[in-house]
């Protein structure tokens, strides 16, 4: 952390100057991405050194941040700021790889304790650059472009506007009066989408709305979203209360829908990674635990050569002789003690009728045969 702790400091001083002049609230990761900046900046590496296409890397990396948008719905390539700050970076990133010069990070700790989904995310898109098939890229490296693809998610997960609901008295004029006040001062956060009094207020009302501002008190109503009490003339304090719920409610909301594309796509690769069609059967003629077994196995090395199907079998029978694993009435999950084959698979059998797996389970309709390599 020393070698870079200029840079570092330098960078939460912008950040907590911006902080402090304006009313955006920069998240932390914007530190970093600042300090990896003026990292690179110092760096010196020199153009003529530098045997790579800035063009063709450029369009490499808008092809990988349109597929990141394709599949996590989000708005990555047209973020003029990710897009520059990845093309500042993979050039002497670039260089460093082709002179074997390793680059350690500093956040590298921080970063798999709270980005790891965004670390896995980075590096299976990112690997698929043609620029880096070449090279074996370390985390530290990863975990680098990595800061870049957080700060923009952050940038993008603020970019939509909260549904906001206006609670005011029966005054048709001061009802227009706030709307007009709320659009003018907080238009490009705030999407109005009705003005109704109190005594409008209805299940219905409510439905998909993030925020509700009234001139009322509603402290004696209990709703399930938040709710920010102003004048009607919508003074300076007022809208420093309602930026400052803003911020906490769509960094709240916001990152938990992106964390959850995210950790979608990630159960996506694991389940691309350990299951196969080809290890999925379905069966009206399997009655016995046995059968099921010869099922699998069979199965198993027809997908997978190293795997020896009497060494499995034996495998098996040795691990439900320590204790059963039919773990609910329809679901038995048997696997070997030791690792074998190259690779690690999940089959499954599926039995609608039942089949009978021991003497007290009799209903097994889902069997699971899970097969660790041996590596």
């Amino acid at each position: 952390m020393v070698t870079y702790e200029k840079e570092f400091q330098t960078a939460k001083s912008i950040v907590d100057r911006l902080r402090k002049s304006s009313e955006i609230n920069l998240p932390d990761e914007e530190i970093y991405n600042i300090a990896l900046h003026l990292r690179n900046k110092r760096s010196n590496v020199s153009s003529d050194r530098i045997s790579y296409s800035q063009d063709s890397v450029r369009e490499q990396i808008i092809h990988v941040l349109e597929k990141m948008d394709k599949d996590l719905d989000v708005s990555l390539a047209q973020d003029p700021v990710l897009l520059n700050g990845l093309n500042d970076h993979f050039l002497p990133f670039l260089n460093r790889l082709r002179h074997n010069n390793k680059l350690k990070n500093p956040f590298m700790t921080e970063m798999k304790a709270n980005y790891q989904p965004e670390l896995d995310l980075t590096e299976t898109y990112f690997s698929e650059m043609p620029e880096l098939k070449a090279f074996t890229v370390t985390e530290d490296e990863w975990a680098y472009i990595s800061l870049h693809i957080i700060a923009a998610l952050e940038r993008n997960s603020r970019s939509e506007k909260l549904r906001t609901l206006v609670i005011c008295a029966t005054g048709i004029g001061s009802s227009q009066m706030l709307k007009v006040r709320l659009e003018n001062e907080l238009g490009s956060k705030l999407d109005i989408v009705n003005v109704i009094s109190y005594y409008e207020i209805t299940d219905e009302m409510l439905h998909d709305i993030d925020l509700i501002v009234s001139s009322i008190d509603l402290s004696n109503v209990v709703f399930n979203i938040p709710v920010i009490n102003v004048s009607v003339l919508l003074n300076q304090e007022d809208i420093r209360s309602i930026n400052k719920l803003i911020g906490r409610h769509k960094s709240f909301k916001q990152t938990n829908i992106i964390e959850e594309k995210i950790n979608r796509q990630h159960l996506s690769r694991l389940i691309d990674n350990y299951f196969n069609p080809d290890f999925f059967v379905i069966s009206d003629q399997v009655k016995t635990r046995e059968e099921a077994i010869d099922v699998l196995a069979n199965k198993s090395v027809e997908l997978d050569n190293q795997i020896n199907q009497t060494f499995l079998k034996g495998q098996l029978k040795l691990r439900e002789s320590f204790s059963s694993v039919v773990f609910s009435k329809h679901i038995a999950v048997p696997h070997p003690i030791e690792g074998m084959g190259e690779f690690s698979k999940v089959g499954i059998l599926l039995t609608p009728h039942g089949i009978d797996w021991d003497e007290s389970s009799n209903e097994v309709k889902l069997t699971i045969l899970m097969i660790p390599d041996r590596f």
